[in-house]
């Protein structure tokens, strides 16, 4: 009876924790999840970045996580310069530098301060890459 009685207030807990946003459009009714920073992920695979666009909110964090069997080097496009994202201080260009290799199973995270559309790529192969769109 002692569980019992702890189980009800956290799965009442837990069931309050989830939202939904609700789009009324021609009078049809769908329901998404609403995005979370826990959500602004991207992941690095062997065939590049999933997903190639993400967008969020200013002052969110999007966490590059490599699941690859190779490095990534996430970095600002343009490739070489890295100066894209308009915060100098960086490595190469732009504080949008992981400034070095994220091995397999590693993640690096970025938080975005600035408005706007950011291109970004793998350093270490620069014709794999994509964009966080912040608003």
């Amino acid at each position: 009876m002692k569980k019992l009685i702890f189980i009800i207030p956290l799965i009442v807990l837990l069931a309050g924790c989830t939202s939904t946003a609700t789009n009324t459009n021609n009078n049809t009714t769908t329901t998404t999840p609403q995005t979370t920073a826990s959500d602004n992920v991207v992941t690095y695979t062997d065939t590049g970045f999933s997903p190639a666009t993400i967008t969020i909110n200013k002052g969110d964090t999007v966490t590059f996580e490599n699941i690859a069997s190779n490095d990534v080097w996430v970095a600002s496009n343009p490739h070489p310069q890295h100066n894209g994202y308009p915060t100098t201080g960086g490595c190469i260009g732009s504080t949008f530098d992981a400034c070095g290799n994220i091995s397999p199973n590693n993640s690096w995270s970025f938080k975005f301060d600035i408005t706007g559309s950011w291109g970004y790529h793998n350093h270490l192969n620069h014709t794999e890459g994509g964009t966080v769109i912040v608003k």
